[in-house]
């Protein structure tokens, strides 16, 4: 039993760093693909994505297995009181390399408010919503992005296409995706990302290139403190 363990053990790491060297060998292209005039090659390793992706899917398991499902049993049905409709939200966001991914969230607004982002005293925004947001609750559906591999824990914040447009230079913008998309990150926590997008997009890149486990455990320490911009 135990060597089928130890066996199984081994074959999941060797999965994951073949998968993590594939996404790697393919960094380069896509960079090639963005305007000679903003190309910039980030600094990236395979150890260092291995490490990144095997702390992903511990630490998602650990939440979605212990965190979870207390948390489910709890917002669900206050969801379903509070107003008609399903308690997830899925909506399509940019992740690794431009791919679209479904972004699972719990549900924060009344059916059928339209795409617009929610602002600050947003009326589309139930009033359990409004709590769910200011305590992050409603991101938890995220760690099921990270297990499968959609999203990391730390990254830049995951947009829909039209976001990018309103970035000051929309093709420069797109070198966020040349890492995952993350549930928190440094411009999430220090910038108010509707008010000064320039900067936003300058502590994105500041954190992929010292992306680093010390860094992504340092920022969600900061994370838990609740010290966040995110409009």
């Amino acid at each position: 039993m135990k060597l089928l363990l130890i066996i199984a053990i081994v074959f999941c790491i060797e999965r994951i760093a073949h998968h993590e060297k594939k996404l790697l060998d393919y960094r380069s292209s896509f960079i090639a693909s963005l305007p000679r005039n903003v190309r910039y090659l980030f600094p990236a390793s395979l150890c260092g994505a291995f490490c990144k992706r095997l702390f992903d899917i511990v630490f998602s398991l650990v939440v979605l297995v212990t965190i979870f499902p207390l948390i489910f049993l709890i917002v669900a049905p206050m969801i379903k009181l509070g107003s008609k409709g399903p308690v997830f939200f899925i909506q399509k966001r940019l992740g690794l390399y431009g791919k679209l991914f479904n972004c699972y969230k719990f549900r924060t607004m009344y059916v059928n408010s339209g795409t617009r982002p929610a602002q600050p005293n947003d009326c589309r925004v139930t009033k359990l919503g409004k709590f769910l947001r200011k305590t992050h609750l409603d991101e938890f559906p995220q760690f099921f992005n990270v297990l499968i591999g959609d999203m990391s824990v730390v990254g830049p914040r995951p947009f829909q296409p039209r976001i990018y447009q309103e970035f000051p230079d929309y093709e420069k913008s797109l070198l966020r995706l040349v890492v995952r998309p993350g549930l928190t990150v440094l411009a999430q926590l220090n910038v108010p990302r509707t008010k000064n997008r320039a900067q936003y997009l300058k502590q994105d890149f500041y954190y992929i290139r010292k992306m680093s486990c010390w860094l992504d455990l340092k920022i969600i320490f900061w994370t838990l403190r609740l010290r966040d911009n995110s409009f």
